[in-house]
């Protein structure tokens, strides 16, 4: 099996198992995530022979990944909080499978199509996926998790002309154990989630829109990555846009408002830039990337290996990721080294997570905080001798996160779900590169 069609079936894993359990511990999806991170192995070993998408195996993969979630969001209700008529979505979802359903007899057949429906498609699948999403923030004005609240004050902050590390800036009740009247009183998000969602709640008054659009937009470039290597009218970057765009529970990531997907434009339009030859745009990018969330810093350590980045590139993206942190800790230093180092280096393990960690809790032994972190150290080791390779790289990005999260002190449905992504984008390069010498497409 291709090294694509590897990352496929590591993604579809990956959703299945965040679709059964909304990315919470239980023994099932546990299991599909320890083999979501096996697969994910079998698509770096087979990283540096891609071999493209040339037959059916991977195109017909991705056609049953893209029927199979849009199918999916039949089977479940989409969040947690949906207060209004489910008919809308219904209704959306319907267009979504019909969509996706239009591609079945070009892909079995293997051929391309080059009239107006197959120019119209993708940008149809953009618009009901951005429709989905209203839909979302429409049917859950008011998620009852501190993440929400958190964001909205953090932006009322900024606006206001206050740092959000100050204190007072935040307060909301912890609902993980509200019980016991825990208050969040610290904004534990990098300066970029400020940024982007202060942006959102000044245009609508609500953070959650720069999620939704962050997801919209990161789907078309992947679009755009995938057609590089494609004949026109090809199946296959609409296939893949469509298995990002519907994901099982990427409208409860939404709903949530989670952070992480805002990493997603930064992560694939570095993955553009870096095959465009557009060098100084992918550095920048990376230390935008890298400047979402603290541990991203491992997307920088990896991806700092892609053709073009070099000492320069890397220096530039750290550059990058220093600037964003620089006004905030010149304006309220003490705030930002609580909020962002101190705040998480407290964090407490949780059992609930959808990790091997818990696993090995639940049997009576804690595994010391560390081991997350010595395990993803240790697979630095190995990347000078990992091909560099876009696919390949985005491919052991994928496999350090899984050992970051794996092994950790906790990892949801929003820490999984930007790492199935990160596999789309990795199928999506590596479908582009060419085979290595004597090998040929199945």
């Amino acid at each position: 099996m291709s090294a694509v069609a590897w990352a496929l079936v590591a993604h579809f894993l990956l959703a299945t198992a965040l679709l059964v359990s909304n990315g919470h511990y239980h023994v099932v999806p546990g299991t599909l995530v320890l083999l979501s991170c096996a697969a994910a192995g079998g698509a770096l070993i087979g990283a540096p022979f891609p071999g493209g998408v040339s037959t059916g195996r991977a195109r017909a993969l991705a056609l049953f990944l893209a029927l199979a979630f849009t199918v999916a969001a039949f089977l479940r209700k989409p969040g947690d909080f949906v207060s209004t008529s489910l008919v809308p979505y219904y209704a959306l979802s319907a267009c979504a499978v019909g969509l996706v359903a239009s591609y079945a007899r070009e892909t079995r057949a293997g051929t391309s199509r080059g009239d107006r429906l197959a120019t119209l498609r993708p940008y149809a699948m953009l618009v009901v996926a951005f429709a989905l999403g209203a839909w979302m923030l429409h049917a859950s004005p008011s998620p009852r998790i501190d993440v929400w609240p958190i964001h909205q004050q953090g932006a009322q902050a900024l606006l206001a002309g206050r740092s959000p590390y100050e204190a007072g800036a935040v307060a909301t009740n912890d609902t993980f154990i509200s019980h016991d009247g825990k208050v969040i009183a610290t904004y534990g998000y990098p300066p970029t989630n400020v940024l982007l969602t202060a942006a959102a709640y000044a245009l609508t008054g609500e953070t959650r829109w720069a999620v939704l659009v962050a997801i919209v937009a990161s789907a078309y470039l992947l679009w755009r990555l995938a057609r590089r290597s494609a004949q026109p009218g090809a199946p296959w970057p609409d296939l893949l846009l469509a298995c990002f765009l519907f994901h099982p529970r990427g409208l409860f990531v939404l709903e949530e408002a989670w952070g992480d997907p805002l990493a997603l434009p930064f992560l694939a339009g570095f993955a553009l830039a870096v095959t465009t030859g557009r060098r100084r745009a992918a550095a920048v990018l990376l230390g935008l990337l890298c400047s979402v969330k603290q541990h991203f810093a491992i997307y920088g350590v990896v991806l700092a290996f892609a053709p073009g980045i070099g000492v320069s590139g890397a220096l530039l993206a750290l550059a990058i990721t220093a600037a964003t942190y620089l006004p905030f800790a010149i304006a309220s230093p003490q705030g930002v080294w609580l909020a962002l180092v101190q705040f998480h280096a407290k964090g407490a393990f949780r059992a609930d997570s959808l990790s091997l960690t818990a696993m090995v809790a639940r049997a009576g032994f804690v595994l010391p905080s560390w081991v997350g972190l010595a395990a993803t150290l240790s697979f630095f080791v190995v990347l000078p001798w990992i091909p560099r390779r876009l696919g390949a790289l985005l491919t052991a990005s994928v496999v350090a996160f899984f050992l970051f999260y794996l092994l950790g002190r906790q990892a949801f449905c929003n820490y999984y779900y930007v790492v199935g992504q990160t596999l789309l984008l990795a199928a999506a390069a590596l479908a582009s590169e060419p085979s290595a010498p004597g090998t040929q497409s199945r």
